[in-house]
């Protein structure tokens, strides 16, 4: 698996993007936690509206694992791998928005 992260600003367009039917045909949202919100947008926008009030630029860090484009990756897989992740850098108990995205089917 292919894993990309990074900090990051933004929020509002990232949720733009995870949610845009265009370039992805569903986005399941596996959790959601420390946030007010109760969905991927407000979440991601409540994080932006806390880092306003402050100098910080990138105060997102987003993550994306990628598997081969042969492989098929369950839910399970997925957030075994995202645990592995929060674990390794850190972050347990961080606010978190989790989200898994399907891209669409090139024919």
């Amino acid at each position: 698996m292919i894993i990309k992260a990074k900090e990051r600003g933004g929020g509002a367009q990232l949720a733009r993007y995870l949610l845009t039917m265009r370039d992805n045909d569903h986005v399941e949202l596996h959790e959601l936690r420390g946030f007010v919100s109760d969905d991927l947008r407000s979440a991601l926008l409540e994080a932006d509206a806390v880092a306003a009030g402050t100098r910080c630029t990138n105060h997102l860090f987003s993550i994306s694992l990628n598997p081969p484009q042969d492989a098929s990756v369950s839910a399970e897989e997925f957030e075994a791998a995202a645990n592995a992740v929060e674990r390794r850098l850190g972050l347990e108990g961080q606010a978190l928005a989790r989200a898994r995205q399907r891209p669409r089917l090139r024919v």
